[in-house]
């Protein structure tokens, strides 16, 4: 990932971002694998590349369609299996847009990335499930998700 996104130091540092959110909240949910997880955490957003070129913009469903034959080829030359690709590229290929049943580890990638979404916008609503403010409780998809922006929402 950081040889693909070369200089891009932004999209480097979202991905790491994102694996270190899922690091947290793998252990509280139960069924994930934690290899299908990290590496799609790593290479979630690998289609932005090609999206802003051949799209000419970094649009969620631009991400999603040009991210999975990247993801494939990064995988393939590290010698991953095809079960596992498959799975990682099916998360790359939707992670913006959540089907209504998805796998535990789709579940993880997603708080993962909207965990760290809304703390790169600056944006720390009110994610409780208290009912005040911007809740943003049902959005998160796992326990751990909704604990996490719940402790890091108080902080700030």
């Amino acid at each position: 990932m950081e040889d693909y996104f070369g200089q891009d130091i932004k999209r480097i540092r979202h991905a790491k971002t994102v694996v270190s959110y899922a690091e947290r909240i793998l252990p509280e949910t139960t069924g994930a694998n934690p290899n299908v997880v990290i590496a799609a955490a790593v290479l979630h957003d690998i289609g932005i590349k090609n999206a802003e070129t051949t799209h000419g913009s970094s649009a969620a469903q631009f991400q999603e369609l040009e991210g999975p034959p990247v993801a494939r080829d990064i995988l393939v030359k590290l010698g991953y299996d095809e079960p596992f690709i498959a799975e990682v590229c099916d998360i790359v290929g939707h992670h913006h847009h959540p089907a209504t049943e998805e796998t535990v580890n789709f579940d993880v990638l997603y708080d993962s990335d909207l965990l760290t979404n809304i703390q790169e916008s600056g944006k720390h609503e009110d994610t409780s499930s208290s009912g005040t403010g911007k809740s943003m409780a049902g959005t998160f998809r796992t326990e751990a998700g909704k604990r996490i922006a719940d402790s890091d929402t108080a902080r700030h």
